[in-house]
This record gives C-alpha cells, structure tokens and sequence, in this order.
C-alpha cells in the first residue's frame, strides 16, 4: 500500500493522464467534505478541538503535496516542465482572481491532451 501511495501520489518523475489527474484530484478534494459539513454544522468545532485541528493541518499538508506530484506530473504528460507548478503560488492575493487563475490551471492540466507516445518526462501513461 504505501509503495503504491509513493509510486503514485508521491513522485515528482514521470507522467500522469487526465484521467488518473482528475480522479486523484477529486479524492483529495473530497477528502475535506469531513471538516467542512462539521464546520458547517457545528461552526465552533473545529475552532475549539486541537486534534482535529492537528489532524486537518496534517491533511492539509499530505494534499499540498500530493497536489504538487499530480500537477508536476501532468504537466510532464504535457511535454512542459514542471516548473510551471509555480503559478500556483503567483497568483494575486485577491480571492476572485487567484480563484479564477486556479480553476484556469485545473482547466488547462484536466482538459488538453498529453503527447503521444515518450517524452523527455518517460513513456506515454496510456501506453502501458
């Protein structure tokens, strides 16, 4: 399990189709409903228990990174560096446009089609 969990969710080398992009993404994703219906529902909850605090920063955390992998990885699929996982963190400081610029990378990384066959980045992940 956690030779899977590190050769898929935690490796910056290699590529990653759309597919497995999108559906890894929603998991992470999903993962917080938890914390927020109890936030939702019970607004000082979460303010008020240190562990489940401890435990959504630890959360918060394994999915930054986990989000850096599967982007890094796409954009690799794409034949671009990964660097361009920086825009992530230059988007302005305004909710509405860094909102905007985030649903636009997610677009951009769900939506385009990864070369087609081996890249610099390894061997095509439909191929296999």
């Amino acid at each position: 399990m956690l030779k899977y969990l590190r050769q898929n969710l935690f490796t910056l080398k290699g590529r990653i189709n759309r597919k497995k992009y999108i559906i890894y993404t929603l998991i992470t994703t999903i993962s917080f409903a938890p914390y927020l219906l109890l936030h939702y529902y019970m607004p000082n909850a979460i303010s008020s228990n240190k562990f489940i605090l401890t435990l959504l920063l630890i959360q918060g955390i394994i999915a930054f990174f986990i989000k850096i992998s599967l982007q890094i990885r796409r954009f690799h699929d794409l034949g671009k560096t990964g660097m361009w996982v920086v825009l992530n963190f230059i988007m302005p400081g305004d909710s509405n446009l860094s909102t905007i610029g985030a649903l636009s990378l997610l677009g951009y990384l769900a939506v385009f089609k990864g070369d087609v066959g081996p890249n610099k980045y390894g061997d095509d992940p439909l191929a296999n």
